[in-house]
């Protein structure tokens, strides 16, 4: 009877019941990263990602692969869009059109001088984009997405897995090193906020970074990230269209939907309504914070020290100069602008 009830399950139910299993091994590590930031102190980011690499021999797993694959992609987007029940509207218009304008500086700068460091090292201009839009606007989601723009005919999937591997690092150590850097020149409040919002790469250190240094500065980062973040569109269709790859499909409707920014502006326009009580406010948050915590945990179980240690230094490299010139031309705006 087991085998024939078996024989009659939907395959997408023994899917999804095969990828929440896997699930549970992110979430797990979840929980202990939390612990230890509530016992020990220190980032809980950071604990999700290290306890992940350590058990990336588990990612081997079939079903554990394609729980990372949705816990890090659809989790993160969840707890993203649970962002928005702590903004308002006020907090983006104190921002200001400057400071839209030094994002949209930021990120075709980026892109731009990645194809010119990228040919000074001699790498393909395709991997130059990828590896400068990665920077520029959203780690490893904008990476994937530019990637499918070029099409793989162009970007190789090894190249954008070095390139979603190395930014995830990089991101990481600007989530440690900039707070303290900050506090080193005396930043905080707004500019400490824009900065991070402006220079960090991936959403969920970015989010680590801003709180880390309080609730100010982390609200200000999230706005700030999720102007940044908007932009992965038109960048995706313009950068599709220079290269005349699958520009017709592109512009036809397989481009992002990035419906987690239009769940991030409802609650932000529910919370600026004053529609959320002080209790619901409270588990939005709370929820908005796990997810991005299993999303880490989902990082780390798919990166492998090893890849790094055998990858070749040009493109690691190349995220590592964009990154510096980014994290210049932000901390130089904010300078220039507040």
């Amino acid at each position: 009877m087991t085998g024939l009830a078996l024989a009659r399950t939907p395959a997408w139910w023994l899917s999804w019941g095969a990828i929440a299993r896997g699930a549970l091994l992110p979430v797990t590590i979840a929980i202990a990263a939390q612990f230890l930031t509530d016992h020990q102190g220190g980032p809980a980011l950071l604990y999700a990602l290290l306890l992940g690499m350590v058990l990336n021999f588990l990612h081997e797993q079939p079903h554990i692969q394609q729980a990372c694959l949705h816990c890090g992609s659809r989790g993160l987007r969840i707890g993203v869009a649970l962002l928005g029940a702590r903004i308002t509207w006020a907090q983006c218009a104190e921002l200001g059109l400057h400071t839209f304008a030094l994002l949209v500086l930021c990120v075709v700068s980026t892109i731009l001088v990645s194809v010119v460091i990228g040919r000074w090292l001699r790498t393909p201009v395709a991997d130059a984009v990828v590896a400068g839009a990665a920077v520029a606007i959203c780690g490893a989601s904008a990476a994937l997405a530019v990637a499918d723009a070029l099409t793989p005919r162009r970007v190789q999937p090894a190249l954008v897995l070095l390139v979603v591997v190395t930014v995830t690092c990089l991101s990481t150590s600007a989530m440690i090193l900039y707070p303290a850097m900050l506090h080193a020149m005396q930043l905080g409040g707004v500019q400490a906020g824009v900065f991070l919002g402006a220079s960090v790469h991936d959403v969920a250190q970015v989010v680590g970074a801003g709180y880390h240094m309080g609730a100010a500065e982390g609200d200000v980062a999230s706005v700030t990230k999720m102007m940044r973040v908007a932009l992965l569109v038109p960048a995706v269709l313009l950068i599709a269209w220079f290269f005349r790859e699958r520009a017709a499909q592109v512009t036809a409707g397989s481009a992002p939907r990035p419906w987690f920014l239009v769940g991030f502006a409802a609650l932000v326009v529910m919370n600026s309504a004053g529609l959320f009580s002080p209790a619901v406010k409270a588990g939005l948050i709370t929820a908005s914070q796990f997810f991005i915590l299993v999303a880490m945990a989902a990082m780390g179980l798919r990166t492998s020290l090893k890849q790094l240690f055998d990858a070749g230094w040009k493109l690691p490299t190349l995220l590592l100069l964009d990154t510096l010139f980014i994290g210049a031309q932000a901390l130089i705006g904010v300078h220039l602008m507040w």
